[in-house]
């Protein structure tokens, strides 16, 4: 039962390292998205620019889906005495491709 007790406190350690990361990744892609607007900048009469709106709400929408998604993963996971370190690290994951997609539906505005 040690190494099980072992194991168990190693989880919790890197699980909390792991949120803690998911939360430094998501304050990093929130500057990155302010960014998009320069999408834009090549273009001067026919701009779409509401693809820019439609990028950052790709984006805000993902980096929500990713910390709900890591919680509950994680207190499911908590519960049902599961591995817990998984879920944070799908999270940062999903942060990662809300901030491409967002940024790729955004660079569509310039035509």
């Amino acid at each position: 039962m040690p190494v099980m007790r072992a194991l168990r406190v190693v989880d919790n350690v890197v699980t909390v390292i792991g949120f803690i990361a998911l939360a430094i990744s998501v304050i990093i892609a929130i500057f990155l998205t302010g960014f998009f607007a320069m999408a834009t900048d090549s273009c001067f009469d026919d701009c779409n620019t509401s693809r820019v709106g439609i990028g950052l709400l790709v984006s805000f929408v993902g980096f929500g889906v990713a910390v709900v998604v890591a919680t509950v993963g994680a207190m499911v996971a908590a519960r049902r005495d599961w591995i817990r370190l998984i879920w944070p690290l799908l999270g940062i994951v999903v942060v990662v491709l809300a901030v491409f997609v967002g940024g790729s539906v955004a660079d569509t505005a310039s035509g």
